[in-house]
C-alpha cells in the first residue's frame, strides 16, 4: 500500500494541530525553535513567490544533487512557470536576514496544497539550525488563515530523505 504524509489545517491555531502520536515531538521541536529564534541576531521572514523560478530550480538542484540527480528538469520548471502564472504555484521562502534559509514549492489541489519539493540550507553560524520546521510552521499558519484544508507532503517510504515527513505529519493510505 502506498502511504503519504498529510496534515489537517485549522484556522483555530497558528500551529498545525499535533496528532497524538507526534505531540511530544512537536513540543520538543517548538522549544528548539523558540530557542533558535531567541538567539537570532537579525530577522527572519516568510516570503511568497519573490524568487525567480530559475533561482528556485538552481537552489533545488544544488540541494538534491545526489547520485540520481535532481528531478527538477527544465520541463518541470516550465510547468511550474505556467502554474505560477495561473496563480496555482506557491514558493514559500524563509529568509534569515538576506540569506535564503529554505523553501517549499507547492501547488493547489482542490482545498489542499501539495508540497512538491522543499529544501533547507544549513549554514555555518546561522541561528536557525533547522529552518525546515520553522518554514513548515509558518507556511501552515499562513495557509490555515486562508482556508486551506490540508498540507500534503506527498509519498513516504523508509528512506532517510523521507524521514522528515513522518516527524511533521501523520501518514495515511493514499486514496486513489
Amino acid at each position: 500500500a502506498s502511504r503519504r504524509s498529510v496534515l489537517a489545517l485549522t484556522k483555530a491555531s497558528p500551529f498545525p494541530a499535533a496528532p497524538p502520536a507526534l505531540a511530544r515531538a512537536y513540543t520538543k521541536r517548538r522549544k528548539d525553535l523558540a530557542r533558535q529564534l531567541r538567539r537570532l541576531k537579525g530577522t527572519c521572514s516568510l516570503r511568497l513567490n519573490t524568487l525567480p523560478l530559475k533561482r528556485v530550480a538552481e537552489e533545488l538542484r544544488a540541494t538534491h544533487a545526489g547520485g540520481a540527480g535532481c528531478w527538477v528538469s527544465d520541463g518541470v520548471a516550465a510547468a511550474w512557470a505556467a502554474l505560477r502564472e495561473a496563480g496555482e504555484l506557491f514558493v514559500f521562502e524563509l529568509f534569515e536576514g538576506d540569506e535564503l534559509a529554505g523553501l517549499d514549492v507547492a501547488h493547489l489541489a482542490g482545498g489542499c496544497i501539495y508540497v512538491a519539493t522543499r529544501c533547507g540550507k544549513r549554514r555555518p553560524g546561522a541561528a536557525l539550525g533547522s529552518p525546515g520546521f520553522l518554514l513548515a510552521s509558518a507556511t501552515c499558519a499562513w495557509l490555515a488563515e486562508r482556508g486551506v484544508a490540508a498540507w500534503d507532503l506527498g509519498g513516504v517510504d523508509g528512506s532517510r530523505a523521507m524521514a522528515y515527513k513522518t516527524s511533521l505529519a501523520p501518514t495515511v493510505d493514499r486514496v486513489r
